[in-house]
């Protein structure tokens, strides 16, 4: 049963990491930098207590939950990161140059399709 629900957030994660990854935010949007896991349940917990009006003990506790929580999805992106570099290293030793360019060319098409279909969502909402 374990193993049942590490695959789907795995797979969850995965799916969500490769997704997140090459988007671009809106234009003069800055770029956030890269909190610690510990930075991170900082800040939620800190937002939960304005918000939901904790309690000292509680606000501490969440942030311990908060803590184990942003360090264990730490982990899973970090063994995404590898599955999906060892999957390429993999791929590449298969195919042959002329495939693998043409792989990167299909690879642009569909970001540039996410792209444009991304700004298109975004002009819509202005």
């Amino acid at each position: 049963m374990k193993k049942g629900k590490f695959l789907i957030v795995f797979v969850t994660v995965l799916g969500l990491g490769t997704i997140g990854f090459g988007q671009e935010g809106p234009p003069g949007k800055k770029e956030h930098k890269k909190l610690t896991p510990t930075e991170r349940a900082e800040k939620k917990t800190e937002r939960m207590t304005k918000e939901l009006g904790l309690t000292e003990e509680q606000a501490a506790k969440i942030k311990e939950i908060n803590a184990s929580h942003f360090a264990e999805m730490d982990k899973h992106r970090e063994a995404i990161k590898v599955s999906r570099d060892q999957h390429k290293a993999e791929m590449d030793a298969v195919l042959t140059p002329e495939q693998k360019e043409k792989l990167a060319s299909l690879r642009e098409e569909k970001k540039a399709k996410i792209k444009a279909r991304k700004e298109g969502a975004n002009s819509k909402r202005e």
